[in-house]
Parts: structure tokens; C-alpha cells; sequence
């Protein structure tokens, strides 16, 4: 009866050992698993924060407008001195865009287009203020006033003295071009030797 009493005593010690052993390995188990939820929960987060970022970046892209492509071109191929001719500035708008025009003005709204020669009177003579062709007026009843503007292609005329046969004409462009969402504004710079665009910067 007593050896049976101390068997049990030893394997009820046996037993505890074992419980605390099953018990440390449990526990340290479960600080495994909230480790790696939490570092999982963290790279979760990174990775949509990263997706988002992306997409973001990759909507306003999209909606950004693209800036027009434009040429010059002469009523004359060949100019003598003292002639007149005049000069096209001819925009290639891109689809759902407009660029507004040179005729209107509209406080605190809309830019209007401007063109500004920059070594005027040095072998040429700027006659007269450059005036759209085709433009189309609307009202804005944001800025509640009246403004021009060009869709699909858009033309600039300026009427030019030739003092010299071929004058070196320095160009400066700056328009605003605008989608239903979003406004942008850009510029270009020709240099023109008689009536041959010879360099053109955006």
C-alpha cells in the first residue's frame, strides 16, 4: 500500500514536469503567432499603402493633360523686305481638351493665350495684336463671365513687317489647356529664320 503511494507521488511528479513543459511550449507558440500576425498585419499595411500610392500616381497621369502640338506657318514662302505676311501658330489639341483663346478676359478665371515676340523691331515689325480664328465663346458660370476657347485644333494669326529678307524671329507661346477636372499651363519657344522654324523648345 505505501510502495503504491509513493509510485503514484512519482508519477504525479512526472506529470507536473510534463504540464510545464506542454505549458512553456504553449506559451512560447503563442508569442510565435502574434509575432508573425503582427508583422503580417505590418506588411499587409505596407503592400495596400504601396497599391494605393501606385494607383494614385497612375490616375493622375492619366488625367493629366497632355500639351498641344503646334506649328508655325507663312502666308508666304518667300518674303522680300518691307513685305507683309502673315504668321499661323496652328495647335493640335488633344481629345476632351480646350485651349483658351487670345480675345477674352475673365477676372480670376481662365488664362487667355499669349504670344510675345521677344526680339521684336530687330529685323521685323509686329504689326497690329494677334487674333484667334475659329474660337467658340461660353459662358462660365463658375467664374461668371464670358471666355473663348479651341477644341480639337486651334489658329493664331499675327500679322509681320519683314524689314530684312530672312529676320531671325524669336517666339515665345504660353497657353492654358484644361479638361473637365483638371488645368494645366504650358509654353513654347520657337526661333524662325525668314519663314522656316529652325528650333522649337516646349
Amino acid at each position: 500500500m505505501f510502495s503504491c503511494l509513493i509510485n503514484f507521488t512519482k508519477l504525479a511528479e512526472v506529470n507536473w514536469e510534463y504540464v510545464c513543459l506542454r505549458r512553456k511550449l504553449s506559451t512560447k507558440k503563442r508569442i510565435i503567432k502574434r509575432y508573425l500576425y503582427t508583422l503580417m498585419e505590418k506588411l499587409l499595411k505596407i503592400t495596400l499603402t504601396a497599391l494605393w500610392i501606385s494607383a494614385s500616381i497612375a490616375f493622375c497621369k492619366a488625367e493629366e493633360p497632355k500639351p498641344s502640338v503646334w506649328e508655325i506657318k507663312f502666308s508666304k514662302s518667300v518674303v522680300k523686305p518691307n513685305d507683309t505676311v502673315t504668321m499661323y501658330l496652328i495647335g493640335s489639341i488633344p481629345n476632351k481638351q480646350a485651349v483658351y483663346a487670345t480675345n477674352f478676359k475673365c477676372e480670376g478665371g481662365p488664362l487667355p493665350t499669349q504670344i510675345k515676340f521677344l526680339n521684336a523691331e530687330s529685323g521685323y515689325i509686329v504689326k497690329d495684336s494677334i487674333k484667334s480664328v475659329g474660337e467658340k465663346r461660353e459662358y462660365d458660370e463658375i467664374f461668371e463671365c464670358d471666355f473663348t476657347k479651341f477644341k480639337d485644333k486651334a489658329i493664331i494669326k499675327q500679322v509681320l513687317i519683314f524689314k530684312e529678307k530672312e529676320p531671325l524671329i524669336k517666339v515665345y507661346l504660353e497657353y492654358q489647356t484644361c479638361t473637365d477636372q483638371l488645368c494645366m499651363m504650358y509654353s513654347n519657344r520657337f526661333e524662325i529664320k525668314g519663314t522656316k522654324v529652325i528650333e522649337m523648345k516646349n
